[in-house]
């Protein structure tokens, strides 16, 4: 057994090599990525005799390791990518269809084995438009918020979309989630985030700059990701009326993706065949470090050593419990004689 999970080490190591420095340069491309309350979601690409296919990815702190599941097999990869909590909303691209798409991917945890899955399908939503380009998306309390080109903010809440009441100008806008919340970010990076009551209000920190490639899903403070000289990447936390580099990096060959998980940030890879690797960053220093391979969640490996458990202990009860009854029946007809 040792020697077959070295052998399984050693062919991961070498898949993660040939991943992560092969010849193809993708440098700048995006790895579709969102995260929210421990949760990461991740979609990595996988061959087969039918062509290329996009799989959905789920991590969560509350695994324990760096595992991971697949939630959803999917024909191409999305749009845009939100994450509210343990769930996820996908907006797929409009393709010859016309019309982009809308799903949300509910997760669960369960309360035996640990191990999170699907407790229903993916939701399929009412489709946006496909026209206009596609700004950004990002989950309120009673739906979800889309921007594209020539419609302005949308409300997808009962059952259909509709023009966001009370929306602010969102010309030259992208939308994100931001921290918490909804947030509009104009090219020259002022952010106004909207408030659980539906307000509007501008944040007082500082800018991310020209070089901004986006802001870092999952972060629980507004932490933007910034292109810097020579190519490199600089991850900012964005303070009161300043910014704070927190980490840096040069980007790797192939796509990747940035995402905070808990109160670390983690590099996403993909390597190869609907696998992904995680380069943690220094907290203190700000390096990242040697990517690992995540491996599939211990899924119900616990169930077996559960059940067993309950099903002795629930034994010794009732052995316990008959003893118990014998006793005293033998002990009344003591006191009867």
């Amino acid at each position: 057994m040792s020697a077959r999970r070295g052998w399984a080490s050693a062919a991961c190591g070498v898949l993660l090599a040939a991943a992560l420095h092969g010849p193809a340069r993708a440098e700048g491309r995006s790895l579709p990525v969102a995260a929210d309350a421990g949760h990461a979601w991740f979609v990595a690409e996988r061959a087969r005799a039918a062509g290329m296919e996009h799989v959905l990815l789920h991590h969560a702190s509350a695994m324990g390791c760096d595992c991971v599941r697949e939630a959803l097999v999917l024909p191409a990869a999305p749009e845009a990518m939100a994450a509210t909590g343990s769930d996820v909303w996908l907006v797929m691209p409009a393709g010859s269809v016309g019309r982009r798409d809308v799903l949300r991917v509910t997760s669960a945890r369960n309360p035996a084995t640990g191990a999170w899955f699907a407790p229903a399908p993916p939701s399929v939503l009412p489709s946006l438009p496909g026209d206009g380009a596609l700004r950004g998306i990002a989950p309120v309390a009673d739906g979800l918020l889309a921007l594209r080109d020539g419609a302005g903010l949308e409300l997808l809440s009962a059952g259909r979309w509709q023009p966001l009441a009370g929306a602010p100008d969102d010309a030259g806008c992208v939308l994100v989630p931001f921290a918490g919340g909804p947030a509009l970010v104009d090219e020259a990076g002022a952010i106004r985030m909207r408030s659980p009551d539906g307000q509007w209000t501008a944040l007082d920190v500082g800018a991310a700059g020209a070089g901004r490639l986006g802001f870092v899903p999952g972060a629980v403070r507004p932490t933007a990701e910034i292109r810097v000289d020579g190519g490199a990447r600089s991850v900012r936390a964005l303070v009161r009326g300043a910014s704070l580099e927190v980490a840096r990096y040069d980007p790797p060959e192939r796509a990747s993706g940035l995402v905070a998980i808990g109160d670390g940030l983690v590099l996403v890879l993909p390597t190869g065949e609907g696998g992904a690797a995680f380069r943690r960053f220094d907290p203190v220093t700000g390096a990242p470090g040697a990517p690992s391979v995540l491996e599939p969640q211990p899924a119900d490996a616990t169930r077996w050593v559960c059940l067993p458990s309950l099903a002795m202990l629930a034994l010794a009860t009732t052995v316990f419990v008959a003893m118990r009854r014998n006793m005293r029946l033998k002990s009344g007809s003591a006191e009867r004689r």
